[in-house]
Parts: C-alpha cells; sequence; structure tokens
C-alpha cells in the first residue's frame, strides 16, 4: 500500500482506505497438485451422477476419504459451471373431446339427474 511505504501506520493507513487489516495481511495460496486433483474428482462425480446435487458429491467426497467441506464442493461447482438438470413439467394427458348432449329418441333413452330442484310450468316447485 503506498500510505505504508511513505511512513504512515498500518493500522491507519488501512483505516484511511476501509479495508479491514486482516484482508491487508492475507495471502492466498495457489492451488496445489492435490487441489487440482480433488477438482477434477468433483467434476468426475458430477459427469457419473448428473441427478446428484453439491452437496450429495461431497458426501461422496467425504466417505472416499477426502476432506472436503460442502462449501469447497459448492465454490468448485460454481467456478465449474456443474449444475443438476431441471425438471421437465410432465406432459398433460389430453382431454376426451367434449360431445353434444345425446337426444332422446324414445322414451326412457336418457337420463340425466344434474338439476337442483325442480318446477312446474307455472313456477311453483
Amino acid at each position: 500500500m503506498a500510505l505504508i511505504a511513505r511512513g504512515v501506520s498500518e493500522r491507519l493507513a488501512c483505516r484511511t482506505v476501509g479495508l479491514g487489516r486482516a484482508s491487508y495481511r492475507y495471502h492466498g495460496r495457489p492451488a496445489g497438485e492435490e487441489e487440482r486433483r480433488l477438482r477434477a474428482q468433483v467434476v468426475a462425480l458430477a459427469r457419473q451422477h448428473p441427478r446428484d446435487g453439491y452437496r450429495r458429491i461431497a458426501a461422496l467426497l467425504r466417505r472416499q476419504g477426502h476432506a472436503a467441506g460442502q462449501k469447497w464442493v459448492w465454490r468448485v461447482w460454481q467456478q465449474e459451471g456443474l449444475a443438476v438438470p431441471r425438471r421437465r413439467p410432465r406432459k398433460r394427458r389430453a382431454g376426451t373431446a367434449v360431445t353434444l348432449p345425446t337426444r332422446a329418441r324414445r322414451r326412457g333413452h336418457v337420463w340425466t339427474c344434474d338439476f337442483l330442484f325442480d318446477a312446474t310450468e307455472r313456477g311453483r316447485r
């Protein structure tokens, strides 16, 4: 940081810039061979089990003896662009064609029972 190079204390420089001191001191480590192998394993398991999500893949890795946490597997999952396929909606069966009501050809041919009340010609029930 330029302020520290000019002789300002680390504490004051970080406060001025609005940066945490822990963030200033943090040095990320490059991915080692073991991590690359584990990433490849995550991708391989995701391809082998396409319906399983990142939590299940993390569980499979732990079963195999790897120290892989769910958050780490999620991060790898996102970086590799992995995803569980979306569920497709089920196809609905086409309904039967609605036909016109059957016309009575003789007495007693068509019966119906879908009325709520009955009335005479004069309107009495």
